[in-house]
């Protein structure tokens, strides 16, 4: 046993996908997270989660060393801290996120002060039917401009196997005041489809909201033509606050997807040998029975409720 998770060989979770839902071309990018235990983070204050980072970041580059992976350092600052508050939006009962949807408002900070502009981002996932995230039809109403992108979210689940979701996200900066109260109506004057789940314009929506600390110390060599950024980052609920968990997560550009096997074998090997099995005692314990997501573990959801993993 690993964590809690049993020892299952399986296809490569790339290879499952393409044989599934055959091409994937469309598919920009894979994000493989790993939850992380907040013990190393002690009371959250910003001397505790240097020292933090710095120990979880010397933990995962001897097991990647040790595994045979490369472990790039960032060589200007590299445990320079970024802070962004994440704000969540749904009814009390989830009914969005019960129907595949996610509203999250974003915020940076500079010098400890909030910028004056936000990221609206709406996204539609699934864990079960792909095809439905690539049907999507969400879009930012023409007088908003914003980006668009398709990603697979990859985590160990509960049989110490890789498993994923597909999202579709939407993306408009804003000033906080285009909100307004941040009702289903002001979210669906940015992405109209909001508002074709059967809810009235005037649902009142939850804030679910938390606090984001990360860094981004180095890259893993995972082929010589592709390296990929790590970032660590922290949750709290207050600022400088105890935090509840903690995240390792890298970042794998596809393009194009159904190509590059080399490079998802590579990927894959390192989030199931180097992170679950070499890095375990950084770990958080019930990872699984939130589907690898801080976002789960933040609105109180396991992985049953819901597909979108985030």
């Amino acid at each position: 046993m690993i964590f809690g998770f049993e020892q299952v060989k399986n296809k490569p979770l790339f290879s499952r996908n393409l044989s599934k839902w055959g091409s994937l071309q469309r598919v920009e990018s894979r994000e493989f997270s790993y939850l992380l235990v907040p013990a190393p983070f002690a009371d959250g204050a910003q001397k505790s989660r240097h020292r933090g980072f710095q120990d979880v970041w010397g933990q995962m580059k001897t097991a990647a060393e040790q595994n045979g992976f490369d472990i790039i350092d960032r060589q200007d600052n590299p445990f320079a801290e970024s802070l962004n508050t994440r704000e969540y939006f749904d009814t009390p009962d989830f009914a969005l996120r019960n129907k595949g949807f996610l509203i999250r408002v974003a915020t940076d900070y500079v010098d400890g002060d909030p910028k004056n502009t936000c990221t609206m981002v709406v996204k539609e996932s699934s864990a079960d039917d792909f095809q439905r995230v690539f049907q999507s039809t969400l879009e930012i109403d023409p007088s908003f401009t914003g980006v668009t992108g398709i990603e697979e979210n990859v985590y160990i689940n509960r049989a110490f196997e890789l498993d994923n979701s597909l999202e579709i996200a939407k993306k408009v900066t804003l000033e906080p005041g285009t909100l307004g109260d941040r009702t289903l109506g002001d979210f669906g004057k940015v992405i109209p489809q909001l508002l074709e789940q059967g809810l009235p314009a005037a649902t009142a929506l939850s804030r679910h909201m938390t606090y984001s600390y990360d860094v981004k110390p180095g890259h893993v060599v995972l082929t010589p033509s592709c390296k990929a950024r790590i970032k660590l980052e922290l949750w709290t609920r207050e600022p400088n606050a105890h935090p509840f968990v903690g995240d390792l997560s890298f970042e794998v550009m596809t393009d194009p997807y159904d190509d590059m096997a080399d490079v998802h074998t590579q990927a894959e090997q390192f989030s199931l040998t180097v992170l679950g099995q070499h890095c375990r005692e950084i770990a958080f314990s019930d990872a699984a029975r939130w589907g690898g997501s801080k976002t789960r573990l933040l609105l109180g959801l396991p992985d049953t409720v819901g597909d979108t993993h985030e």
